[in-house]
């Protein structure tokens, strides 16, 4: 059976009282799969030995694929340190841009250092302790 199409009006349907607009119903809103993975995304603070501040972010797809074109096949134990020290955003008042070459990827290992990036391991090994547990009260 054909569905009759439903017909508006600009005029009242009761003389004499306001016209009034259809209700808008809202939807639900969606999340893109890129929303989602900058929702899970953690961004993190430290100080290291030094009393340097340094901000690190966890790498986006994008430059998880970066990283890959930059360090090739290399060891993993080499790209975790790869992972850890592009992850760095900024070190004290000074913001730093992605490594894309092996040289720049070098250069920022020499800059992170030793004490910052123990100062970084222990902060992500604490927040990813912190979301197993939060994970793991939901049963």
């Amino acid at each position: 059976m054909a569905r009759k199409p439903q017909s508006f009006s600009s005029a009242p349907a009761n003389p004499g009282q306001p016209r009034t607009m259809p209700a808008i119903v809202q939807q639900p809103q969606l999340q893109t799969p890129s929303q989602s993975m900058i929702e899970e995304q953690t961004t993190l603070e430290v100080v290291d030995r030094a009393g340097r501040k340094i901000v690190w972010h966890s790498l986006d797809f994008l430059e998880e694929f970066k990283l890959l074109r930059v360090v090739g096949d290399a060891a993993d134990g080499y790209k975790g340190l790869a992972r850890l020290v592009c992850g760095v955003r900024q070190i004290g008042e000074m913001p730093l841009s992605f490594p894309s070459s092996e040289s720049q990827l070098d250069a920022r290992v020499k800059l992170v250092g030793t004490a910052g990036a123990n100062a970084l391991y222990v902060a992500i090994t604490a927040e990813s302790e912190t979301a197993d547990e939060d994970e793991g009260s939901d049963e």
